[in-house]
């Protein structure tokens, strides 16, 4: 089905879905764009980005292009989820610290273990120079799957570049998590690791 875009005052995109495949777009369009404002009827085939993981940094720079996520905007959505994470993880480390003093058991990390990776972490996506690497650290730091390369073949070579030369520090944080959950939870058995399969060209659901 076809859908109106257009960007926002603050910069983001609204994406508009009809609620009937017949739809008058034009008139819809008079009725929801702002006076002034640009906007494109795009159909199926018009590239969105593969998640809404960055939705609020969804950006577009006007007709024939595509909505891209915009870096610094990025890194905002990715500082928050790792901090959000780390005090996840901190709150657990602390417990697990008050079991070891009162009952012995042993515990997998200290706060500031706890400290120092989420300050690596932010460090290394605040240096990122591609919203697909910052997507990468947020992903492997906070548990994440992967996220899919983008469609656009222009930003899938950024994207594959980016992947390339943060994959040492990727594997770096992934077993970090997988060894933090592997001793932490004993009785489910190891983290489960996604098998990795051929990413499938789809469109995606249609966005609100």
């Amino acid at each position: 089905m076809s859908r109106i875009i257009y960007s926002k005052p603050d910069g983001g995109v609204s994406v508009v879905v009809p609620t009937s495949s017949t739809a008058n777009l034009g008139r819809l369009a008079r009725k929801v764009v702002p006076d002034g404002v640009e906007y494109q009827v795009v159909d199926r085939e018009f590239v969105f980005p593969v998640d809404k993981l960055f939705r609020d940094a969804w950006t577009w720079e006007g007709k024939g292009k595509p909505i891209i996520e915009d870096l610094e905007k990025a890194k905002v959505i990715a500082d928050a989820a790792v901090k959000e994470t780390t005090l996840v993880t901190a709150r657990k480390t602390a417990e697990a610290a008050l079991k070891a003093e009162m009952f012995g058991e042993p515990t997998a990390l200290t706060q500031d273990a706890v400290k120092a990776a989420c300050a690596d972490c932010l460090s290394d996506i605040n240096a990122a120079e591609d919203p697909y690497e910052v997507k990468l650290l947020m992903c492997a730091y906070c548990g994440l799957p992967e996220p899919e390369l983008p469609r656009d073949e222009q930003l899938r070579i950024k994207a594959e570049e980016a992947k390339a030369k943060v994959k040492a520090r990727l594997q770096e944080i992934a077993a970090a998590l997988k060894a933090w959950y592997d001793e932490r939870v004993p009785t489910v058995g190891t983290m489960p690791v996604p098998e990795k399969t051929p990413a499938v060209e789809t469109m995606p659901a249609p966005l609100e």
